[in-house]
């Protein structure tokens, strides 16, 4: 694909080309961290499909690009087989963690968060997560995306490390979150980050919502059902 961009590019001339190429290129580190993982046979294994749309002119000029993703491989979002990472993304803000735009997030090392030490490997010799994190947040800049819109992008990665660090425990065929001073940090810097009530959300985290023609009522969820959810 990138060999693809720069012949087009080069053959078109123009400065609009490279500039339209350079921000195509530019979106990989983002892609990459977001989309690849290390897996048993490669460090940096794609777990997504992507489409480059090339938009060109009538006089074959390029005026711009697309991208499209597929098949997202999220199951690895909570669980990774030995020796295999989760997302990249999510290391790098773990190292980068002293970053302005991560000081909100009150973030850990990798072996504090469950999600990422399923495949007991955080740390990968071939790979720099801060040089990597340094890397996503200056194709932003590239890319014009907003200092507000990163910093709530990063938000969201950082409240699924802290929510799926809640543990919950069964009351019968019911649940309810653990009560125990660790848990109840993970459950509050979670509210915390996305601006919700603590209290309402606990509920539904162990309940379903049921709409029926005639009402609407929430079904308790056992412990099982409660962590699949």
């Amino acid at each position: 694909a990138k060999y693809a961009m720069r012949y087009f590019a080069k053959m078109g001339g123009g400065a609009s080309e490279s500039q339209i190429e350079q921000k195509v290129l530019s979106s990989n580190p983002i892609m990459e961290a977001i989309g690849n993982a290390k897996t048993t046979r490669n460090d940096n294994s794609s777990r997504f499909g992507k489409f480059i749309e090339i938009q060109f002119n009538k006089k074959h000029a390029i005026i711009g690009a697309a991208m499209r993703t597929y098949l997202l491989e999220k199951s690895r979002i909570v669980f990774q087989a030995e020796n295999e990472r989760n997302y990249h993304i999510f290391y790098q803000i773990c190292a980068a963690r002293d970053d302005p735009l991560l000081a909100d997030l009150n973030l850990d090392e990798p072996e504090n968060f469950k999600i990422l030490y399923c495949g007991h490997c955080t740390e990968v010799a071939s790979i720099d997560d801060i040089k990597d994190f340094n890397d996503v947040v200056h194709s932003f800049s590239l890319l014009g995306i907003s200092e507000k819109f990163q910093s709530a992008f990063f938000r969201i990665l950082g409240t699924i490390l802290h929510l799926t660090n809640v543990e919950f425990a069964g009351v019968g065929d019911s649940s309810n979150v653990a009560n125990d001073p660790t848990n109840a940090n993970s459950l509050q810097t979670a509210c915390n980050l996305l601006g919700i009530n603590q209290d309402q959300f606990k509920m539904f985290l162990c309940t379903r919502r049921i709409v029926t023609m005639a009402e609407v009522f929430n079904k308790a969820l056992s412990k099982d059902q409660a962590e699949s959810s």
